[in-house]
């Protein structure tokens, strides 16, 4: 997909990163922020809108004034948004795989249950739904809510082994 549009979209993504280092002073830089600007690109592919955002809605510093930060915030996603929508209509395809790319933050759930069936056959993930590759494990509408649990089980348990290998020190030999 190298193209004007994919051009101008991935223009687009960076005017948003730059803008929230010019509100970093407000949060706008902060993780939660980066959640919800990658949240918001999914919402964009899924919904084919963006809807603006105060301050809560960006999850921006309460205690300084931030009408500036989200006006702009808000001015630049509506931007990305339209980006989003003409890349989309060119190459839907190409547009969701970067986008799945570049939205790391979140769980990205566009993929098919045949397509996890097909990770599974790979042995990207095993039969009973836990992963072995975090990045290729992702939620679709259409998988069977056994699957969803035993991956959700596996994530919970894992961290609580990662966290008491860091309370511990590791495990002993």
């Amino acid at each position: 997909m190298l193209n004007l549009e994919f051009m101008a979209l991935k223009d687009a993504l960076k005017t948003f990163e730059n803008t929230q280092r010019i509100f970093s002073d407000v949060g706008a830089n902060d993780t939660e922020p980066c959640y919800i600007f990658h949240h918001s690109i999914y919402n964009v592919l899924k919904t084919g809108k963006f809807i603006p955002l105060d301050e809560d809605g960006w999850e921006l510093y309460t205690e300084y004034n931030t009408i500036e930060a989200v006006q702009e915030l808000n001015k630049v996603m509506h931007q990305v948004a339209i980006m989003i929508n003409i890349c989309f209509k060119k190459d839907h395809e190409s547009c969701k795989h970067y986008l799945s790319n570049y939205c790391w933050r979140i769980d990205w759930p566009i993929l098919s249950l045949e397509k996890l069936q097909e990770l599974e056959r790979a042995g990207h993930i095993i039969s009973n739904g836990i992963e072995k590759d975090f990045s290729l494990i992702v939620y679709a509408d259409n998988v069977p809510n056994n699957l969803k649990q035993a991956i959700s089980k596996y994530h919970s348990a894992k961290e609580n082994l990662l966290q008491a290998m860091k309370n511990t020190g590791g495990f002993e030999k």
